[in-house]
């Protein structure tokens, strides 16, 4: 497998069973939008690959970089994701929402989760990749991981049934659930 970084994000795409025609959403997609475009191209013309994140300026720029892509079928939004309905994205449209990597940005990651749920369809997923726990030279500290089986036990009280794990990295845990 070519090296494509601590995280490939193909993989993430194909483990998490991304087809064209979908309508997904990266939650925190952040200026590179590392995760964002390999969607977009998995989707293709006939989906959608929305860029969820707070700041303006981080939306231009993804905006701008699609747009030099070709990628026609990405539209940015701007919501706090700490806020559970700030997100203008109709609710139950999704076919898969991404929370990759951006938990630990949260105190606590249940507004962002209970969002990612309210976005999805019925047998939609929800997909979480995150830090594993144990000692990584470049991680966030332990204390502020979102450990996996907190992640588990919250996915099961909002009404997600786990469908997969896979390691998208070797510092990295990934879990699909699916929408009850």
């Amino acid at each position: 497998m070519e090296e494509k970084g601590l995280i490939d994000p193909e993989m993430v795409a194909n483990a998490s069973g991304v087809i064209p025609g979908m309508r997904v959403a990266d939650l925190g997609c952040g200026r590179t939008a590392y995760f964002l475009f390999p969607m977009a191209r998995a989707v293709g013309n006939t989906g959608t690959a929305y860029g969820v994140d707070i700041q303006p300026q981080v939306l231009e720029a993804v905006g701008a970089t699609a747009r030099q892509l070709g990628l026609i079928n990405v539209e940015t939004v701007q919501a706090d994701l700490s806020q559970y309905g700030a997100t203008p994205i109709k609710e139950g449209s999704l076919d898969a929402v991404f929370i990759i990597n951006n938990l630990v940005d949260f105190p606590t990651f249940t507004e962002m989760f209970r969002e990612a749920v309210r976005l999805s369809r019925s047998k939609g997923r929800v997909v979480v990749v995150d830090w594993i726990s144990g000692p990584v030279l470049y991680a966030p500290d332990v204390d502020h991981r979102a450990e996996k089986m907190a992640v588990e036990g919250l996915a099961d009280r909002l009404g997600l049934n786990l469908v997969r794990e896979f390691s998208p990295g070797k510092y990295f845990y990934g879990l699909v659930f699916e929408k009850k």
